[in-house]
This record gives C-alpha cells, sequence and structure tokens, in this order.
C-alpha cells in the first residue's frame, strides 16, 4: 500500500460508541495479507449469470450446461424475469417438479425461454401474474406459451410444493422456477469489446439535526458510459433530476427529497451502477445534503479505480471464465475522528484478465482518511443487498488506515493460487425426457 499509513487506528462511528484499535495489521513490506477462505460455489463465466436460492446466490452456467449444481430449491428472486427482459437481455429458465419424497428437493429439471408478461414496459418491483414462453417440448397454442403464476406463499395448490417460490400451471403438477439464466451482451452496439460492470455504493450519514430535504451528487468515470442506473434507499416517490454530461461520461443528479425528509443520524446508501467499455472507474463529486435555511453538507469526493492485467492467449485456457471483486472501506473525517461513510464496489473482470491479481486505486479530500480495506471474490453477480450482505472477504487489511488528499492510494489484492478456474459438471445423459408436457423419470445410466 502506498500513501501514509498510520497503525492500529481509532476512530468513532456516528451515534454509538467508540470502538477499540483493529487487531490485524498490513502483512510485510506494505504486502497484503490474506483471510478466510475463497467461496467457488459462486460462479459466472464470461456472459452468463445465474440467480439461485442459498446463502451462496450464485451458480455459474456455461454455454446450455448448469456447472456444479446445487440442490434445486425454488429461486427468490422476485422480479429479476421481467425486469431483465426490459433491459433486452435474453432470459433461459430452468424448472423442476416438486415432490413429497422425504429426504428430496425437486425431480427431474427442464429448460424453457421467456419472453415477456403482461406488466407493461416499467421497472418491476414485484413478479409479474404471467409468463410468456418458448418451449421446445410444447407448442400448444403456438411458438410462444403463456402460464399465470401460482400465489408465491401458496403454491401448487393441492400438491407438493418445496417452499415458497415461483410455481406455475405448466403441468397439473406445477413445476417451480429453481434457475434464472441472463444472457447479455459482450460487446455494445460501437463495437467495443467485452463491456464490463462496476458499481460504487456509497453509504452517507446525514449529521445534521435539521431534516435534510435534497440529495445531491455527480457522478461519473473517464470513459463514455454505454449505460447507468442510479438509485438512493431513500424512497419518496419522486424520481431524481439527471443531467447527462456530453460525452456522457458523468450525470449530475439532484433528489426532492421533501416528501419524506431524511431526519438526524441517519445512513443514506446511493448506488450507481455504469456498464462501460473494459474499464473500472468511478467517482462520486458535489456530494451534499441540503436543508431549508443552512449551508449544505458536503460528505467527501470519492474516485476508485480496479486495474486488472489481461492473460496471453485466453481463450485457450481450459474452463476460463471472468468474475467480480467485491471491495469495501470506511471514511474517516480526521479532526472529528468520525466515520461519516461507508463505501462498497464491485468492479467486473472479463475471462481475459487475470482472476487473481488486481490493483485497487483510490482518491480522495484532504481532512479524511480511508481506512478498513476488505476484498473479496463472485463468480456472480450481486445486487446491493447482496453487496452489503457480502462478507466472504479474502483479503482484509483492517488497520491499513491511509490519509487522502496527497495522491492515489494503490492497494494491490494478489490472490495467487486461491482461484483456479471452476470445473465443469458432465450432465451427459443426464437430461430428463418431457413428452406431452408430462415429467418422466430418465433412465439410469
Amino acid at each position: 500500500m502506498s500513501g501514509t499509513d498510520i497503525a492500529s487506528p481509532t476512530w468513532r462511528v456516528p451515534c454509538a460508541k467508540r470502538t477499540g484499535p483493529a487487531q490485524e495489521s498490513i502483512g510485510p513490506a506494505g504486502r497484503i495479507s490474506l483471510h478466510g477462505v475463497h467461496d467457488l460455489r459462486q460462479r459466472e463465466i464470461r456472459i452468463f449469470r445465474l440467480l439461485q436460492r442459498r446463502e451462496d446466490n450464485m451458480n455459474m452456467v456455461r454455454h446450455d450446461a448448469v456447472h456444479e449444481q446445487i440442490v434445486a430449491f425454488p429461486v427468490e428472486e422476485v422480479h429479476g424475469i421481467g425486469n431483465q427482459l426490459r433491459e433486452c437481455n435474453f432470459v433461459g429458465l430452468s424448472i423442476s417438479w416438486p415432490t413429497n419424497a422425504a429426504g428430496v428437493i425437486g425431480s427431474g429439471g427442464h429448460a424453457i425461454t421467456a419472453w415477456g408478461d403482461l406488466s407493461g414496459d416499467g421497472t418491476l418491483t414485484g413478479n409479474p401474474a404471467t409468463v410468456r414462453l418458448s418451449d421446445s417440448d410444447n407448442d400448444t397454442g403456438g411458438d410462444v406459451q403463456g402460464y399465470v403464476y401460482d400465489t408465491y406463499t401458496s403454491p401448487n395448490p393441492g400438491g407438493a410444493n418445496e417452499g415458497n417460490g415461483w410455481y406455475f400451471n405448466y403441468d397439473p403438477n406445477h413445476p417451480y422456477i429453481k434457475h434464472i439464466v441472463v444472457l447479455s451482451a459482450a460487446t455494445n452496439a460501437a463495437g467495443n469489446r467485452l463491456a464490463q460492470r462496476v458499481v460504487g455504493s456509497y453509504r452517507l450519514h446525514q449529521r445534521q439535526e435539521r431534516p435534510a430535504t435534497d440529495l445531491h451528487y455527480r457522478v461519473g468515470t473517464d470513459v463514455d458510459i454505454l449505460s447507468y442506473k442510479t438509485t438512493i434507499d431513500w424512497s419518496t416517490g419522486t424520481p431524481p433530476s439527471i443531467t447527462e454530461a456530453a460525452p456522457r461520461r458523468s450525470l449530475t443528479v439532484d433528489w426532492d427529497l421533501s416528501a419524506k425528509s431524511v431526519p438526524y443520524c441517519t445512513w443514506v446508501t446511493i448506488t450507481t451502477e455504469f456498464i462501460l467499455p473494459v474499464w473500472n472507474a468511478i467517482q462520486y463529486n458535489d456530494v451534499r445534503f441540503t436543508y431549508p435555511g443552512l449551508e449544505p453538507m458536503k460528505l467527501p469526493d470519492i474516485r476508485w479505480e480496479m486495474k486488472t492485467p489481461f492473460l496471453r492467449n485466453a481463450s485457450t485456457i481450459r474452463n476460463v471464465t471472468g468474475g467480480y471483486v467485491i471491495g469495501a472501506f470506511d471514511i474517516v473525517e480526521t479532526a472529528s475522528q468520525r466515520k461519516v461513510a461507508d463505501y462498497r464496489f464491485v468492479h467486473q473482470y472479463s475471462y481475459n484478465q487475470s482472476p487473481e491479481e488486481h490493483t485497487f486505486i483510490l482518491a480522495g479530500p484532504t481532512g479524511f482518511a480511508a481506512a478498513n480495506f476488505r476484498f473479496g471474490h463472485s463468480y456472480g453477480s450481486l445486487d446491493t443487498a447482496a453487496l452489503w450482505g457480502f462478507e466472504k472477504w479474502m483479503t482484509r487489511v483492517p488497520d491499513g488506515r491511509v490519509m487522502l488528499g496527497a495522491g492515489p492510494v494503490e492497494v494491490p489484492v494478489v490472490w495467487t493460487g486461491l482461484l483456479p478456474y471452476p470445473e465443469g459438471e458432465d450432465i451427459r445423459g443426464r437430461i430428463p425426457d418431457i413428452k406431452k408436457g408430462l415429467f418422466t423419470t430418465p433412465e439410469k445410466e
């Protein structure tokens, strides 16, 4: 780590008791020590994402095969299908049939393709009531068939079930969705190769006794933004005003919170997702709460970048895949020794980049320090809730506190030998037959 290091920091968490010094330290010669065990049950390969129920939210899919499948519970994602379609992605569904057999979760499996629903074209906050499918084993009603979902908490009425989930009337014994597979574009319309996802989630502390009525910020990067999404976790029902720069490399965002002002000692999280052409950097500037009759409360400008080296002849490497680096750190005001913000981020790297070698670069203003650096890995894409719930850190630097303002701070993240590419599962001879819409158990090998 470069920059100014301060050993054994202590700082005050707002509205909480003082915390003691951290108990772990940075490794020899500034090298970060690795802690914890990575979990290879979370997968992603190139441009495929698979959402599945369980504590580890992701498996990997390659082409039409499921790799290292966990028990086939019903998926808990409540609006992923509809919203993925609304983002112009292709969506595949993997289904199983419920059974009352002791010790068995689901029977068999089948793959179908989702095309739509009847819920308009806006972003969904819940699952639609219907789903339109194309199915190689059932052409009833034409090339696309429509089905109705059961009630989430009362599935397959009168029959077996494997718990709450999205069951639908495909058969008399209603099957349930156990995986959602998303196929996204690997290049943008301009032909940029392997566009990447970058997420910066900035949690701010509203410290004025008077409630804040507005939140403003500018968020950007230094390449053209192919697409974006910026949200806060303080809902007022009023969408923000967003002004795009030209060229589109930053957004100026203004939230009117007057209908639900933010009280004293409340945390509000800004989360911004960019799709960028093979580049991962994001910065927040001019972040401030505003109040009637008071000066704004400004938060520190934060910029980070993650560099990951490219591999030679990546396409010839067996089981090669991309993934995500997950990171977190705290922002401390040095004068008051108070933590004023938390920050979490997602850096996507492509299949032709190294999963085990990264450099994190952070910049911020004088008067603040960054502390408690943590880094982890996932082969699956995390939503905002999963990002803030993530705790499987492979690298921890709880004592590594650095003063900002004197230039960029670099943190090497080296996981040599800890992330071998995941092996796929051979499913030949194990795909069941579907006849006349009814499931039949495949013959044993």
